[in-house]
């Protein structure tokens, strides 16, 4: 029996052991750590840890049952960051879908990896972004371009076919300036001049806080959310008037009625 609770214990430890310190790492990509000081050489380690196995060793990408992974001899450097940045790639497992989600390398890392990359990968430079001068051109950008996925409000949205744009609120320029130039996902690729990024971008940062003269936003709503709340809370409000008016009303009569039972006869007082 002591020999049996033994063996129970010790399996019940190698358990745990096993989830604590080795299932969280399965399927995870193997960031590897600058060692050798040469960027080229680091990103090449790193691009074959956490790249190669899929899109190829030199980027042309691959075929492997029914997935066909995308060459990144297009991607250039804002598709390579882009993608890496936000946590989209490189993915834990095969088959896993590309969302958004913290990044499992470091900027150092991914730094590396573009300047390798780069002898294989020719596509749109990363963008610098300033701030633009003129939010009307940057509110007439957007809502040509931009509104019909990502809201009025850049809250985002459902496209269609299971698509969803996500919300704009609290992105970075350089991201936001990296996904007009490469398209990801269903998005198309956007070839604006400089000058309209930088107010694109400047009309959606000032989104994140925008002023309400009016009153209370509603979380920016629009005017037939807007006007229906306040006619509910108009109706609401004249109903309780009503209601309180009619009750007032009534008070008298009841104190006459009262009145005469107690005496018998009718008081006017």
């Amino acid at each position: 029996m002591r020999v049996t609770a033994g063996l129970l214990v010790l399996l019940g430890l190698s358990i745990v052991a096993f989830v604590l310190l080795v299932a969280p790492g399965m399927g995870a990509p193997a960031a590897h750590a600058q060692v050798s000081g040469n960027a080229v050489e680091d990103g090449r380690l790193l691009y074959i840890q956490n790249c190669a196995s899929c899109h190829g060793n030199a980027g042309e990408g691959s075929t492997q049952g029914n997935t066909v992974i995308p060459p990144l001899t297009n991607a250039g450097p804002a598709g390579l960051d882009f993608y890496m940045r936000t946590g989209r790639m490189p993915l834990a497992r095969l088959g896993l879908p590309s969302y958004e989600q913290p990044p499992t390398l470091t900027q150092d890392q991914i730094a590396a990896i573009i300047q390798y990359a780069s002898a294989f990968s020719q596509g749109p430079q990363i963008p610098t972004v300033t701030n633009g001068a003129d939010l009307s051109r940057g509110w007439q950008m957007y809502v040509n371009n931009c509104a019909a996925c990502h809201g009025a409000a850049a809250d985002g949205g459902s496209v269609g076919a299971g698509i969803a744009a996500p919300s704009l609120h609290g992105r970075d320029g350089t991201t936001i300036a990296e996904a007009m130039l490469i398209g990801p996902g269903a998005m198309p690729r956007f070839q604006f001049a400089q000058a309209d990024v930088d107010n694109v971008i400047s009309y959606i940062h000032s989104l994140d806080n925008p002023p309400s003269p009016g009153g209370f936003p509603l979380a920016g709503g629009g005017p037939v959310p807007e006007g229906l709340v306040a006619a509910v809370g108009g109706l609401a409000v004249l109903l309780v008037m009503t209601r309180w008016v009619a009750r007032r009303d009534k008070l008298p009569a009841a104190t006459n009625v009262a009145t005469q039972d107690e005496h018998g006869e009718e008081s006017n007082a």
